[in-house]
Parts: C-alpha cells; sequence; structure tokens
C-alpha cells in the first residue's frame, strides 16, 4: 500500500512539474500585445474609460458650438448697421407763413421741422429720411461729419444708389438754426430754419429771383485807347 502512495505521489510530481515547464515556455514564445492595442482594450473595457470618452464627445460638442457662435459673432460685426434717422419733418406751410415769413421773393415748396440736435449727432455710415422733393422721397448715407470751433456741425453724404456724384447733400446745424443743400435728379433744394422750424426752397426759384441771368458772369477788363 506504501508503495502504491508513493509511485503515484511520484506521477502527480512528474506531471506538475512537466505542466510548469511547459507553462513557462508558452508565456516565453508569445508576443506581448502592442502597447496601442493595449491602450484601445483598455479604452473600451473599462468603464471609467467610457466616462472619459463621454467627456471627450461632449468638450467636441461644446468647441463646435463655441466655433459656430463665434463665426457668427464676427459675421454680424462685419455687417454693417444701416441707422435710418428722419431729421426732417413736413408741417403745415400754410399755418407757419402766418408765424414765420420766407425768403423774400421767394416761395416755400413745404414747410419743414427738424429734430434738436440732430444733425451734432449724426455718424458717418448713418442714412437719413429726406424731405419729399418732387415725386420722390430720397435717402441718403452721410460720409463725412465736421465740428467747427464755434460750436456747429456740418455733415455731407450721398443719395443712396444714385452714382452721380453732382447729387449730393450738405447740412449744417448752429446753436438755434440749421441749412441743407440738397442735388436731387428732381433738382436742387434748400432747408433753412430757426429754431427747428422754417421752409424748403426750390433753387432754381431763388435764382430766378436773385440772379439777373441778362448779365454776364464774366467781368471783361476795360480797353485800352
Amino acid at each position: 500500500m506504501n508503495k502504491k502512495v508513493i509511485i503515484a505521489s511520484s506521477i502527480i510530481l512528474a506531471l506538475a512539474i512537466g505542466i510548469k515547464i511547459f507553462l513557462s515556455n508558452a508565456q516565453e514564445t508569445v508576443s506581448p500585445m502592442p502597447e496601442e492595442i493595449k491602450n484601445v482594450d483598455a479604452f473600451f473595457s473599462v468603464p471609467l474609460e467610457e466616462e472619459k470618452f463621454t467627456s471627450l464627445v461632449k468638450m467636441d460638442e461644446v468647441n463646435i458650438n463655441e466655433t459656430v457662435q463665434k463665426a457668427v459673432s464676427e459675421t454680424l460685426k462685419e455687417t454693417k448697421s444701416i441707422h435710418l434717422q428722419t431729421l426732417y419733418h413736413e408741417i403745415n406751410k400754410e399755418d407757419l407763413l402766418k408765424k414765420m415769413p420766407h425768403k423774400k421773393l421767394v416761395a416755400p415748396v413745404l414747410g419743414i421741422k427738424i429734430t434738436e440736435n440732430s444733425i451734432a449727432k449724426l455718424s458717418v455710415g448713418d442714412v437719413i429720411k429726406l424731405p419729399a422733393l418732387g415725386q420722390v422721397q430720397y435717402e441718403a448715407e452721410i460720409t463725412k461729419v465736421l465740428t467747427h470751433k464755434n460750436g456747429s456741425t456740418s455733415a455731407t453724404g450721398n443719395l443712396i444708389g444714385d452714382q452721380n456724384e453732382k447729387h449730393s447733400i450738405i447740412l449744417t446745424e448752429g446753436k438755434s438754426t440749421s441749412y441743407a443743400s440738397i442735388s436731387t435728379p428732381e433738382g436742387a433744394f434748400e432747408i433753412e430754419t430757426i429754431d427747428g422750424v422754417g421752409y424748403v426752397y426750390s433753387v432754381k426759384d431763388i435764382e430766378d429771383q436773385y440772379i439777373d441771368r441778362s448779365k454776364e458772369d464774366i467781368l471783361h477788363p476795360p480797353h485800352k485807347d
């Protein structure tokens, strides 16, 4: 009986030693898994790494949204903002004539009211609506604004949609008076106001009354005998 136990123990021991040697050789022959593959397996197998992946996706979404918002913001900044202003308001000419005299010998076209300090508040790029002159109401874009030493303000501009440089406007505003020269395809006009009210005149009507067209504009030197 003792011999059988000894023999069985010897066999088991031999098998154990053989299995150990076999496993050792197998570990040496199997090449280690590349680091990149290990990382990929860990990336998809470990719950903590899955959370990091979700965070990464969320960060990408945030970055995309921020990029879109920034692009929209920059586009809005580059887009020119048009500020349409109505400086002049037509008022009843007949009522005004009872209170305020018009230019001598020249009948006004319109009675007009101007918003106080409106010319002084203009900026380059502003668009103003002009009084209805003739059959058309024009708009003009301000191209230059100057403040003078005496406190008055002048602004110049061009008619929108008109390529003729001669069709322009000049606006001037002082403490209590304002003046405007407006050249349009309908003709040239002047606006004069005192204390915010006044008249629109046709330049042609003014010239017809104050310019003697029968006389030459050129002065000739006297002839020597």
